[in-house]
């Protein structure tokens, strides 16, 4: 992703201090794939909750690869079979196509092993197969390299599917779908549509959401690469609820604009921090110019020398953007939700992001530090709402959630809501700097510490 996203996002950030998603489930992509037969629940619902077997995604491989007609009718004629007594019959023409075209075993000569539980390594490995990649020796990838090849190709994130249920199964899925296949730029529901595998006219709810994610990143990279420079303003509140009562604990006004090139850095940031308790406003001015951050509050004006790279880095880091490496196609099991309105402002897309996704990003990081996700926070709610016009981003909304326990308190549910306007993009940034001749000079004394 180019410089002006890093720059949208990182205002974003900045204007809204983090970012958090929590526990919800794919029902709605559950529908979008029952819809065009790929996923079906049992008498009691999706049961998205429970860990799947490997009888299940033995079905699920099959359809995703377009062969479940095939397999069935083969089956019935018996020119596929497999040696299994463990297998029911309604996975048995699944197993049978698989074991014949040598694309699974049984955990023995005689089982299959359909009531095992089936990892996130094995189902990611299936979803491989699926599109066309093979895990044979000489293949593409290995069984045990498998997450890591399903992350380089964007299909699931590690820490995504460390903890598998049917739930995180239609999430993969679905970014399967979306996926293009071994060697072309053809997605896997493409291909499958011009197969006859799939009913194109059913896959309406999940090609409209795909088109419209492609949609929406053509928008906001078109002639990104031209884009230095940014002036934002935006506003961010922050309240917090506990035992039922909720408290506003800040309101937040940032005016930011940067330049950035790949040697320097110029700008200037204006905050002012409201507390709506009665306190006293405080108000920040920041500018960056030839290697120094220049600070002024109140009566209080100093300078420290500033790391070009570092900083850099942290904008990148902190954003989760790595330069033009990035993708900048978005996984479909990011959101819950994706929507596209014309208003009279423009084109407002609207994001319901999935908080599963974020809670196990989460968990993955807390992990690392040997802590626990569900004993520290539990992610909530994040929408997003951005209005593009004339190829351009206008304006972006962000509200989210997230809870933390308070021991003998219950817990504590804190809601922030920001509100970004783009105001000028290149050439139409101004920067103005007043005069930094009394700005007393702490680079030592920072660097000392």
């Amino acid at each position: 992703m180019k410089k002006l996203l890093s720059l949208l996002v990182a205002a974003v950030m900045v204007l809204a201090l983090g970012m958090a998603a929590g526990a919800a489930d794919y029902g709605a992509m559950a529908g979008d794939l029952a819809a065009i037969g790929m996923f079906t629940g049992t008498d009691v619902g999706y049961e998205l909750d429970r860990e799947p077997t490997r009888a299940e995604v033995a079905v699920m491989l099959v359809r995703l690869l377009g062969a479940e007609e095939t397999a069935k009718a083969d089956f019935a004629a018996g020119t596929i079979s497999h040696p299994f007594s463990d297998v029911a019959d309604w996975a048995a023409p699944h197993v049978a196509y698989l074991y014949t075209n040598k694309l699974t075993d049984g955990v023995s000569d005689a089982e299959y092993g359909s009531a095992l539980l089936c990892s996130g390594q094995m189902y990611c490995t299936f979803m491989l197969r699926a599109l066309g990649y093979s895990d044979a020796e000489g293949g593409d990838f290995t069984y045990a390299a498998a997450l890591d090849f399903a992350a380089e190709k964007g299909l699931a994130d590690k820490a995504f599917v460390a903890n598998f249920k049917r739930d995180e199964l239609v999430a993969v899925s679905y970014q399967a779908l979306s996926t293009p296949v071994k060697g072309g730029a053809q997605s896997l529901l493409e291909k499958l549509i011009a197969a006859g595998a799939i009913d194109g006219t059913k896959a309406a709810a999940i090609t409209e959401k795909l088109a419209i994610l492609k949609e929406y990143d053509a928008l906001a990279l078109k002639n990104v690469e031209d884009y230095k420079s940014l002036d934002c303003s935006g506003t961010m509140n922050i309240a917090a609820t506990v035992g039922g009562q909720t408290m506003n604990m800040s309101d937040v006004y940032r005016h930011m604009k940067m330049k950035v090139d790949e040697s320097a850095i110029e700008g200037e940031i204006v905050m002012e921090t409201s507390d709506p308790n009665g306190g006293m406003p405080t108000i920040v001015h920041q500018w960056m110019k030839d290697g120094y951050v220049y600070i002024e509050r109140g009566e209080e004006r100093y300078k420290t020398q500033m790391d070009y790279s570092r900083m850099l880095e942290t904008l990148q880091s902190s954003t989760g953007i790595a330069g033009s490496s990035m993708t900048s196609t978005a996984a479909a099991y990011m959101f819950t939700s994706v929507t596209k309105t014309q208003t009279d402002e423009g084109t407002l897309y609207e994001f319901a992001l999935a908080p599963k996704l974020f809670n196990s990003l989460m968990g993955g990081i807390l992990g690392n530090a040997s802590l626990s996700a569900d004993s520290i926070v539990s992610f909530g709610s994040m929408v997003e709402r951005i209005l593009i016009k004339d190829g351009a981003v206008k304006n972006i909304k962000m509200s989210f959630d997230y809870s933390v326990p308070l021991e003998g308190m219950g817990e504590m549910t804190t809601q922030y809501s920001a509100d970004l306007t783009v105001n000028a993009i290149g050439d139409d940034v101004v920067i103005t700097f007043p005069d930094f001749t009394d700005f007393a000079d702490e680079s030592a004394q920072v660097q000392g510490e």
